[in-house]
């Protein structure tokens, strides 16, 4: 869509590609393989996009493949009970140079600097950037979120599992990249897990801040991952705030995540069942009220089900 105000609810995007073309020379790009938007207002609501792929187009020279379930430019972004699950974005083959890839669940690029991303009570999991093969050296990232010259909030987000290919990749859950004279990347994310996101290297952070861009983390959870942030400037970084509000553990506690299942709900004993202070959510992504306490991510665990099976022959003198 382009110069449209967007708002869909209840919409489930499911294997969907988003092909760049084929070129003697440079191919063509690929720009989200479920979503995309371009000079647009765009609100989406419960909704979710999973098996989902956007591969840059192969050539002599391989191009990019950006937004696994959603790419944007130049627009407003508004998500909220969200799923992006199990979506990729790769680059084209190329020989003389390979594609790159970025933001296996969402790529958003504000190249005229005016425009903002909101993510609420959202799951970005199980998402796979990889480069193209070929040859020539390049770049991308963010196994789950790709931000270039953008401004997010991020709220009540369970952002998971995502993964990157090979290096040099940066960011396996999310980088900030500097956009140059249209500006640099602020996240300020909130009340978020951001949990098991472990690779083939370690310089590669699961957050990665670009030199000029700026991420602002205010109380929330690192689980389950070998370097949290590039907060040591290895690689050189940009402004990182907040760390200290973030609590570490070593698993988040999801009931069944990961393949077959992908369930992210968190469960009893999980540290992200804690006291969310500070947080104005009052629904997570199923709009299951939240409490006065909310709990990290997009999960509230709520008042535990009672559940009994075994009544079918009416033998019930083991129940009580």
């Amino acid at each position: 869509q382009n110069f449209t105000v967007a708002v869909v609810t209840g919409i489930n995007a499911t294997d969907n590609e988003a092909v760049g073309g084929a070129a003697g020379n440079l191919a063509g790009g690929a720009f989200g393989g479920a979503f995309f938007g371009e000079r647009s207002d765009v609100t989406l609501r419960q909704a979710s996009a999973s098996g989902n792929e956007a591969r840059g187009g192969d050539g002599t020279e391989g191009y990019i493949g950006a937004g696994g379930a959603m790419m944007t430019t130049r627009t407003t972004v508004d998500l909220a009970q969200c799923e992006f699950v199990n979506n990729l974005a790769s680059g084209g083959d190329g020989p003389s140079r390979k594609g790159s890839g970025g933001g296996g669940g969402g790529y958003f690029s504000r190249p005229d600097g005016t425009t903002t991303i909101t993510i609420s009570n959202s799951i970005i999991a199980d998402n796979v950037v990889l480069l193209g093969t070929g040859g020539g050296t390049v770049g991308g990232g963010g196994g789950g979120v790709f931000l270039i010259g953008a401004d997010l909030t991020m709220s009540h987000v369970t952002l998971a599992t995502n993964r990157l290919g090979s290096s040099p990749l940066q960011g396996i859950a999310m980088v900030l990249v500097d956009g140059g004279a249209t500006g640099s990347s602020v996240a300020d994310i909130d009340h978020t897990i951001i949990a098991d996101h472990t690779e083939y290297d370690g310089n590669v952070v699961a957050v990665h801040v670009q030199a000029n861009s700026t991420a602002n983390f205010d109380t929330g959870l690192f689980a389950g991952t070998d370097e949290d942030t590039n907060d040591d400037g290895t690689p050189p970084k940009g402004t990182i705030n907040g760390l200290g509000s973030m609590w570490c553990a070593v698993s988040a506690g999801f009931l069944a995540p990961g393949t077959p299942y992908f369930d992210y709900h968190i469960i009893e004993s999980s540290a992200a069942v804690v006291s969310g202070a500070g947080s104005i959510e009052t629904v997570d992504f199923e709009l299951q009220m939240r409490d006065g306490s909310p709990d990290f991510g997009a999960d509230e665990l709520g008042a535990l089900p009672l559940f009994a099976d075994g009544f079918e022959s009416g033998d019930t003198s083991r129940w009580s």
